[in-house]
C-alpha cells in the first residue's frame, strides 16, 4: 500500500469513528422505561427507589431492578404468582376504564384513580348529587384500614365536584369544609353549620364525613380543629408506599448493582449484623457476623446446602476504594442435623485483616441458587498504634469454650467462642454478657480500674468495679434478675489511680417481656492461623488502596523468596514498587517469574520497561498481556506508543486508532495519531 493510500485509510477511520464515539455516553431512559416509571408505578414507588432507578446506567440493570421491585412487594415469595403485581395492574386498568370515562385525563391520573390504585376497591361506595339539598356531585368511599400502616380501622375518602362539569377532587374537611359540597349559587347563603345541616338532610353519613373522615371521632361543624386528623389521614394515604416497602433493598441494589445484575440476584433480605475489631499481637482483625432474616436452603439427596458468596468492599472515609474481595461460603448440612435448626435463622461469620484507619465496610451476602441477597454498610474504626482506647461493647447471647485448633475462626477470642447479640435484645431474666478490649494497653491502663454502670430509663440498676490487672480482653456477665422489660445503657470506664476517667464506651440494649428470644445458628468460615501469609497480603493490598506503597512493600517483603518465588507475592510486591516508581526493582522481580505467564505480572513488567524506555523489550511482554487481558485502552496505548517510539508507525497506528474507538476522549493520543499519520 502506498504512503498516500495508507494515510488516507487512517484518516477515513478517524473521520468515521471519532464523531460517532464522541456522541456515546450514558444510556438515556427509553420510552418503555419512562412509561413504567411515570405511568405504571408512579403512585407506589418510593422516593429512594425512584432515585436509584434514575441513576441506573443500562436497560439490563433496569430489568433486574424492575424484577426486584415487584419481588419486594410479593405477599407470597417463592410461589409462581405475584398477587400484588397482578392486582396493581388490574387496578390501573379499572381506573382507566371507569374513572377515565368522564374525564379529559386517563383514569389513573385522576384523584379517584390515584386513591383506587393506592387503596384498592372500597368496602362500599355512595353517590350523591343535586336533590332538594342542592348538593354538588359527591362520592363517599368507605375503607377498612390497616392499623399497622398507621391507618384507622375504618375511614372515609370523599370526592366532590365544584360544579357538574369539573373533575372529582379529594375532599378535605379542614381545607374545604361542608360549604364546598353545596352547589355554588347556594354556598353564599349558608354558614358552615347550616351547610352541615343541609347535607345531613340528604345523608347523615355524608354529613359526618364532611366534618371528619374517621367515623366515630365526632366533629364540630363550627370549628376546623377536629378535622386535623382527617388531613393527616389524607397525607398518610399519599405516603403509603414509603410505609409498605422499606427502601433498604434499593440502597443495597445501588451499591452492588454490577454484581446483582450479572448473576440476577434480586430477592433482598433484611439482616442484622455485628462487626468488631479484635487486636492481637499488634494486628487488627475485623470479625463480622451477618444474620439474614431468612435464608433459603436447598436439598440434594440427603444434603442440605446453600451456596453463598460474600463480597466485601473496604472504602476510606472519603469514599475511595481501599480493598475488595469475593469469598465462597458453601454451607452444607446433613439432613439429620438440619432437623433441629430448620426453624432458626442463619448467621454467617467471617474475618478480614484490617489496617489502621476509619473505613466504611460494605458486605454483600448472596445465595447464588435462590437469588437472595442482603447487604450492610457500617463505619468501622481500626485502631492504630498510640494511646489506649476502649473497643465497642459487644453484647452477647452466649459464650462457649473455643474448640482447640490452629486456625482462625470468627469471634474466637482468648479461648472463648462468642455469639454476638446483633439485635441487642435480652429475654426477660437473661444475663447481660458483654465482651470488650483495651486497644494499645499501656502501664497506666493496666493499673487502672474498670467501672461498670447499667442505667434503665429512670434509674441506675447496676454499678460495679474491678481492677484491670494488666488485662486487654474482658468478658463480663451481669445477672438479669434486676432487669425489667425496657431499654438500658451499659457504660464501661477505665479510671486511673487518682480516679480520673481515661477511656470509656457505651452501648444500648433492650430487655424483652418475652421468656425467650429466637437465636440464629451460625456458620463460620474458617481461616488459617494468624501468621499465615494471607493476612499480610490483604493488609498490603489495603495499604496500596490507601496510597501507601512503601508500607505495602514493607508488609510483604519478608514473604518473598527469590530462590523459590511465589507469583502472587511477587506481583503484589511489584505493584508496590511500581507505585513507588522503582521500575528497576519491578523488572528484576518480575523477570524471575516470566515463565509462570501471569497476565498481571506481564502488564506490570511491560509498563516498567516502557517507563525505562526499553520499548523493544516492553513490546513482547505487553502483547502477551494483551492476549490474556484483552485490548484495554491502557495496553493499546502502551503498545501503539512503543511502536511509534521505535519509528514503526505503520504497526503502532492501528493500536492507537483502536484505543480511540474504545475511548475517544484522549486528546494526547489523538495528537500522536495525527502526527504519526503526517510522517507517513
Amino acid at each position: 500500500m502506498s504512503v498516500q493510500k495508507r494515510r488516507a485509510s487512517i484518516w477515513l477511520i478517524l473521520g468515521i469513528m471519532i464523531p460517532l464515539l464522541c456522541a456515546a455516553g450514558k444510556q438515556s431512559l427509553t420510552s418503555t422505561w419512562k412509561r413504567w416509571l411515570e405511568d405504571d408505578v408512579s403512585y407506589i414507588i418510593t422516593a429512594k427507589e425512584k432515585e436509584v432507578f434514575l441513576a441506573l446506567k443500562s436497560d439490563k440493570e433496569r430489568e433486574v431492578f424492575e424484577e426486584a421491585f415487584w419481588l419486594q412487594r410479593d405477599p407470597t415469595p417463592g410461589t409462581p404468582d405475584n398477587e400484588f403485581k397482578t392486582g396493581h395492574y388490574l387496578r390501573l386498568k379499572y381506573a382507566d376504564d371507569i374513572f377515565g370515562r368522564s374525564s379529559m385525563k386517563r383514569g389513573r391520573e385522576t384523584e379517584r384513580g390515584r386513591i383506587y390504585i393506592l387503596l384498592g376497591r372500597p368496602i362500599s361506595t355512595q353517590r350523591f348529587e343535586g336533590g332538594g339539598q342542592n348538593l354538588n356531585p359527591c362520592e363517599l368511599w368507605h375503607y377498612q384500614g390497616d392499623t399497622a400502616l398507621g391507618l384507622p380501622p375504618f375511614f372515609y375518602v370523599l370526592f366532590y365536584k365544584e360544579d357538574p362539569n369539573s373533575e372529582f377532587k379529594i375532599y378535605s374537611p379542614g381545607f374545604d369544609g361542608p360549604n364546598r359540597l353545596i352547589q355554588g349559587s347556594f354556598q353564599g347563603n349558608l354558614d358552615r353549620q347550616a351547610a352541615y345541616e343541609q347535607i345531613k338532610d340528604a345523608s347523615a353519613e355524608l354529613a359526618e364525613a364532611s366534618l371528619t373522615l374517621i367515623p366515630g371521632t365526632g366533629g364540630d361543624a363550627l370549628s376546623t380543629a377536629s378535622s386535623f386528623s382527617s388531613d393527616f389521614l389524607i397525607a398518610g394515604i399519599q405516603s403509603l408506599p414509603e410505609k409498605k416497602v422499606k427502601s433498604n433493598w434499593a440502597v443495597a441494589f445501588a451499591k452492588n448493582s454490577e454484581i446483582i445484575t450479572i448473576d440476577h440476584t434480586i430477592n433482598y433480605l433484611p439482616a442484622d449484623s455485628s462487626l468488631f475489631v479484635h487486636q492481637a499481637d499488634g494486628q487488627n482483625i475485623l470479625h463480622a457476623v451477618i444474620e439474614p432474616r431468612r435464608l433459603t436452603m436447598s436439598q440434594y439427596e440427603s444434603k442440605i446446602y446453600a451456596p453463598l458468596k460474600l463480597n466485601i468492599k473496604v472504602a476510606g472515609s472519603n469514599g475511595s476504594l481501599v480493598h475488595q474481595e469475593e469469598k465462597d461460603i458453601p454451607i452444607e448440612i446433613a439432613e439429620s442435623d438440619f432437623a433441629g435448626i430448620a426453624k432458626r435463622v442463619v448467621a454467617v461469620g467471617d474475618v478480614l485483616p484490617l489496617v489502621e484507619g476509619t473505613f466504611v465496610l460494605n458486605y454483600l451476602l448472596r445465595n447464588t441458587e435462590s437469588k437472595e441477597f442482603t447487604s450492610l454498610e457500617e463505619t468501622v474504626v481500626s485502631p492504630g498504634k498510640g494511646a489506649p482506647s476502649l473497643s465497642p461493647l459487644l453484647v452477647l447471647y452466649d459464650v462457649k469454650p473455643a474448640p482447640q485448633g490452629s486456625g482462625m475462626a470468627p469471634f474466637v477470642f482468648d479461648n472463648n467462642k462468642l455469639f454476638p447479640n446483633s439485635g441487642k435484645t435480652l429475654a426477660k431474666g437473661d444475663p447481660l454478657q458483654v465482651y470488650f478490649e483495651i486497644y494499645n494497653p499501656n502501664e497506666a491502663s493496666g493499673r487502672g480500674t474498670l467501672r461498670f454502670s447499667v442505667e434503665g430509663e429512670t434509674a441506675e440498676v447496676i454499678r460495679a468495679k474491678e481492677p484491670v490487672a494488666g488485662r486487654s480482653y474482658f468478658l463480663k456477665t451481669f445477672s438479669g434478675a434486676k432487669f425489667q422489660p425496657g431499654y438500658y445503657t451499659l457504660s464501661v470506664v477505665v479510671i486511673d489511680a487518682s480516679g480520673r476517667d481515661i477511656i470509656s464506651a457505651k452501648e444500648r440494649f433492650a430487655v424483652s417481656s418475652l421468656p425467650s428470644v429466637p437465636r440464629p445458628w451460625r456458620f463460620d468460615k474458617l481461616y488459617p492461623p494468624a501468621n499465615h501469609p494471607y493476612y499480610a497480603m490483604i493488609r498490603a493490598y489495603e495499604y496500596l488502596g490507601l496510597g501507601d506503597p512503601a508500607q505495602a512493600a514493607s508488609t510483604v517483603e519478608s514473604l518473598y523468596d527469590k530462590d523459590n518465588p511465589n507469583i502472587a507475592v511477587a506481583v503484589l510486591l511489584a505493584r508496590a514498587y511500581f507505585e513507588m516508581e522503582d521500575d528497576t526493582r519491578v523488572v528484576s522481580l518480575l523477570e524471575s517469574v516470566r515463565k509462570q505467564e501471569n497476565a498481571e505480572a506481564n502488564l506490570l513488567l511491560g509498563k516498567s520497561l516502557y517507563r525505562l524506555a526499553r520499548y523493544a523489550d516492553a513490546l513482547p511482554v505487553l502483547e502477551a498481556a494483551m492476549t490474556s487481558i484483552g485490548q484495554t485502552v491502557e495496553i493499546l496505548n502502551l503498545v501503539g506508543t512503543s511502536y511509534l517510539k521505535l519509528e514503526q508507525n505503520e504497526r503502532g497506528l492501528p493500536h492507537l486508532v483502536r484505543s480511540l474507538e474504545v475511548n475517544p476522549n484522549q486528546p494526547e493520543i489523538r495528537k500522536a495519531v495525527e502526527a504519526a499519520s503526517k510522517k507517513n
